[in-house]
């Protein structure tokens, strides 16, 4: 069992950068000024009239963000989590925004920011982010314990007839997978790196935001987990050779601008 890396609420750039660097998933805590504190009312009436996605188990559900905060409210979300695109709504922290080449490409960028809610009691059973993709998630309420496993042991988890990873309840692992737990609470960044399997217990009930991300020296490791998913004949919609290669392209020819 391992404790996954915490950094101090006011560490340098070079430890900021060693952590996203690492591989490894880690936690840190923003200020009032790095993330500016948002209302559950306020965000109402920004998404007045749109429809949210939630997710119990592998099955989407759709509901009206007026019905998602008034049951978020009452602490009866019918979903282990609320989990919907939610861009231009929360400015994503500096630190994630500036290097996350998802922002970059038309079929990719709506993924970096998402409304995230749960209720108390809560569970998200292990599973990878969609594609392979490293993700974060910040919380401005509640808090939630993560567990996280590497990704050389994703094959081990892997169930055909799911389409995905299985769970395990409890702490029913082989001897040689090596958990990685922490608990995140109010204005905590939880970095999920690429490829790695985690779940998440909602222990009080949970508002806030996160989204996918790759950053330039995470791409080969996104790249060879899409690739390992398509071998494993999970059905893939977007092709991310090609994304990667325009974002790469874009990049370039800005860089050469006169």
């Amino acid at each position: 069992m391992r404790q996954v890396h915490r950094l101090p609420a006011h560490c340098s750039a070079s430890e900021l950068s060693a952590a996203l660097h690492s591989g490894e998933p880690f936690v840190i805590s923003l200020q009032q000024e790095d993330v500016p504190d948002q209302e559950l009312a306020a965000l109402k009436q920004r998404l007045a009239g749109k429809t949210v996605h939630g997710w119990q188990g592998d099955k989407s559900i759709e509901l009206s963000i007026d019905d998602v905060v008034d049951l978020w409210l009452e602490d009866r979300l019918p979903c282990n989590i609320v989990d919907s695109y939610v861009k231009g709504v929360f400015s994503v922290p500096d630190f994630l925004a500036e290097t996350n080449l998802l922002s970059k490409h038309p079929d990719t960028e709506e993924r970096t920011v998402s409304l995230y809610l749960s209720s108390s009691n809560a569970y998200t059973p292990f599973h990878v982010d969609a594609y392979g993709f490293a993700g974060w998630a910040f919380l401005f309420r509640g808090s939630k314990r993560w567990e996280f496993v590497h990704p050389q042991h994703y094959t081990e988890f892997h169930d055909a007839a799911l389409g995905g990873p299985r769970d395990t309840p409890g702490n029913e692992l082989p001897a040689e997978v090596e958990l990685w737990r922490t608990t995140a609470g109010e204005r905590d960044v939880v970095y999920i790196p690429p490829g790695w399997l985690h779940r998440v217990w909602t222990d009080q009930p949970s508002f806030g935001f996160g989204g996918a991300c790759a950053m330039p020296w995470e791409v080969e490791q996104v790249l060879q987990h899409w690739r390992q998913e398509k071998e494993l004949g999970i059905a893939l919609e977007k092709d991310l050779d090609e994304i990667f290669r325009t974002i790469s392209a874009v990049t370039i020819s800005k860089r050469t601008a006169p």
